[in-house]
């Protein structure tokens, strides 16, 4: 009997070993796919999100578009991303020709920076009128790029008068980093608001950057 029933045992050991292993492969496997699609709800759950924060900013920028163009260039004038000695200039130069004043005795100093800020002293001497010369004073000091007036030294030269004017400009490199375009799009701060109304209302430059010329006249000295 005892003989009988180990045989029994040994016929039936090896087939429940299979279905043990079976079972154990099937669980793992389940649980290797249930953490998967846990997996791919929680991804899919984040696109969403994800697309639905880019619909909202694109909505917010399309529905915006021509008064962040407007800001951008606002920004852009007041604080170039380059040297503003020649804007700078250019804009003392204007300011002159409107007064009715002589521009002269220019030199431009050395650049200096200040953390992420740079500057640079435009030096000149304007002469006219005294309206002209305290009304062209002023206004530099609402001109784009920033400036302001760090020296003057006003004297009668005869009927006229003469300001000998540094105005110190100042840049700024563009940012290297910018938000994810995935970030929420935050509201500008009354802060923020006053700020870029401010900038809007700066006197803006007739150009940001130099546009290179070629040179008329010349020809190919090789050509036959």
């Amino acid at each position: 009997m005892n003989d009988l029933l180990k045989g029994s045992l040994k016929m039936f050991a090896v087939p429940l070993l299979i279905i043990v292993a079976l079972i154990i492969v099937f669980v793992g496997a389940f649980n290797l796919v249930a953490a998967r699609i846990t997996s791919l709800i929680a991804e899919n759950e984040e696109a969403i999100k994800t697309a639905q924060t880019l619909q909202t900013k694109l909505s917010s920028l399309e529905s915006t578009q021509t008064q962040i163009s407007n800001y951008a260039q606002n920004l852009i004038a007041a604080l170039p991303a380059k040297n503003s000695s020649l804007i700078a200039l250019s804009q003392a130069k204007s300011l002159a020709s409107e007064n009715s004043l002589v521009l002269d005795n220019i030199s431009v100093g050395s650049e200096l920076s200040d953390a992420a800020i740079s500057h640079v002293d435009v030096i000149f001497d304007v002469t006219g009128a005294s309206q002209g010369v305290f009304s062209m004073i002023e206004a530099l000091s609402n001109v784009a790029p920033i400036s302001r007036v760090s020296k003057v030294k006003v004297t009668a030269v005869g009927a006229s008068y003469k300001a000998s004017v540094a105005l110190t400009s100042y840049w700024a490199a563009l940012p290297t980093q910018i938000p994810a375009v995935s970030d929420p799009l935050g509201d500008i701060s009354p802060q923020e608001q006053e700020l870029l109304n401010k900038l809007g209302g700066l006197r803006q430059p007739q150009f940001l950057e130099l546009t290179p010329t070629l040179g008329a006249g010349k020809t190919d000295p090789f050509s036959q």
